[in-house]
């Protein structure tokens, strides 16, 4: 019981000192995203979102589309990270 807390503790540190870089890739049908530990790839996963979640990179739907995002890190062990993300072109404007 103690050593589990103990390891408990000593990871929610390590995220606090040293937190996990995330990078994530929108698009209007899904969402990929990769966990970067040093020069390694320690996640890589594609999650598909429903149809009218965004319209041409352009969430309709941003409090669902957070939601799910934190949920779906938080559920890959990623709460703490630093994330990244990459909107398609058609989202961004000079």
């Amino acid at each position: 019981m103690v050593l589990a807390d103990l390891q408990g503790r000593l990871a929610a540190l390590r995220i606090q000192l040293c937190p996990p870089r995330i990078y994530l890739e929108l698009q209007d049908q899904a969402i990929t995203g990769m966990a970067v530990e040093g020069r390694q790839v320690r996640w890589l996963e594609r999650l598909p979102l429903p149809e009218g979640v965004c319209r041409h990179g352009v969430p309709l739907l941003p409090v669902a589309l957070a939601d799910l995002l934190g949920d779906w890190l938080l559920e890959r062990g990623y709460g703490g990270a630093q994330v990244k993300a990459v909107l398609p072109s058609s989202a961004c404007s000079w």
